[in-house]
């Protein structure tokens, strides 16, 4: 309920950003928001990073002004939604690495056009240790392992800690994930 809730309030501010943008993406109204991408980075719990991408991947705008005018465009948070857009869809990324080192996961939106067509992508960086946070509010007992996955099978987190597991793929025949996944 926890991570739901989070990824609600998330979504809602993406969808706000997306919203506010002149549709399709205006060059003027999304550089206009990077002031709004560093307010809402510090009020939003969890978030690292926001940032506003065009059709080709290029950044608009974003929390900090260093990653503005970077082509971003080889990232599964943008090729995923630029393959299948569809504006009611929150998308969430396989983790990676950051270009600050950090292991992260990413959840976006995406941008259309006035005819549907993809028009670019506004994301949210999310910040391993908030969920770490909330995995360790569901451990209750030392025996207990706790682990956060994308639904391919990456895992993003694990409480406790197993040093080298960070980035290990779940989805294998023998895999508590993979009897889970099954289950539906």
């Amino acid at each position: 309920e926890n991570l739901h809730n989070q990824l609600r309030a998330i979504s809602n501010a993406l969808t706000g950003v997306r919203n506010d943008l002149a549709q399709p993406v205006n060059v003027k109204a999304a550089k206009a928001a990077s002031g709004n991408l560093k307010f809402l980075t510090d009020i939003v719990p969890g978030v690292r990073a926001i940032v506003v991408l065009d059709a080709q991947g290029m950044v608009l705008a974003a929390n900090r002004n260093e990653v503005v005018g970077r082509d971003l465009s080889a990232r599964d948070f943008f090729t995923v939604p630029r393959a299948k857009p569809d504006a009611t869809t929150l998308y969430v990324s396989p983790p990676f690495t950051t270009s600050r080192g950090v292991y992260s996961i990413n959840v976006g939106r995406a941008i259309l056009g006035f005819g549907g067509e993809f028009a670019g992508v506004v994301t949210a960086t999310l910040e391993p240790e908030y969920f770490d946070v909330i995995l360790r509010s569901v451990h209750y007992a030392p025996n207990m392992h706790t682990f956060l996955a994308h639904g391919d099978g990456w895992q993003f987190l694990s409480v406790p800690e197993f040093p080298g597991t960070q980035g290990v793929n779940l989805n294998h025949p023998e895999a508590v994930f993979t009897s889970h996944m099954r289950s539906g």
